[in-house]
């Protein structure tokens, strides 16, 4: 169960959040969230008797029940997305929302997790420049390879850090785990292999085996 302390279960598609009884899923109540463009791509986790749900939001500006702003470069305008998070309420009230990333895009959510000391945390692919949220630039930028951007956040979508891995060759796909001495593993892959350019660089320390 999602909500460990109560009666009920969330599933989720896509921008709709539908709740039905863990007796015999019968529906519940369902909602759905997002703006005038796709809004895909979610994860969501129980957080202090809450629900945080967070994705790729291809909605620039505000519309629908989405009231930010997207971080918006001038060469990215036509193609940015960013992650939107989401914290509602048992009812599936809005607590507070944040658009999150750089000025080009940040999608590909692979982890969204709570942390022992009571924050949230995620990781995703970045083609950003240090801007709006994100403090480094991607490791390759201005070009288009893609980057592990992770980023920690308090009860209120606020950030508190952000980190940037990467390669000199594509990153994608990461998952982060916290381990109980408080430290993180972070998994992804990497597309330099032979014949990909180079195996080692920035970030990866280590040659690729194939």
């Amino acid at each position: 169960m999602i909500f460990k302390k109560l009666p009920f279960q969330l599933l989720i598609s896509l921008c709709a959040v539908t709740i039905c009884t863990a007796q015999n899923f019968t529906l519940y109540k369902q909602q759905l969230f997002g703006g005038n463009m796709q809004d895909i791509d979610l994860q969501m986790i129980e957080f202090n008797n809450k629900l945080v749900i967070a994705g790729r939001s291809m909605s620039l500006n505000p519309s629908g029940n989405k009231t930010t702003y997207n971080c918006i470069g001038p060469a990215s305008a036509f193609v940015n997305s960013d992650i939107w998070m989401v914290m509602l309420d048992t009812a599936l009230n809005i607590i507070w929302q944040k658009s999150l990333g750089g000025s080009s895009s940040e999608y590909g959510l692979g982890s969204l997790i709570k942390t022992s000391d009571n924050h949230i945390m995620f990781a995703c692919q970045s083609r950003s420049d240090s801007s709006c949220q994100k403090s480094e630039n991607c490791k390759t930028f201005p070009f288009s390879d893609d980057d592990i951007w992770i980023c920690k956040l308090d009860s209120m979508g606020n950030v508190t850090a952000d980190k940037t891995f990467g390669s000199m060759r594509i990153d994608i796909g990461a998952n982060i785990v916290e381990l109980s001495d408080g430290n993180f593993i972070v998994v992804a892959n990497n597309s330099a292999g032979t014949g990909l350019g180079p195996n080692i660089g920035y970030d990866k320390t280590v040659a690729n085996i194939g």
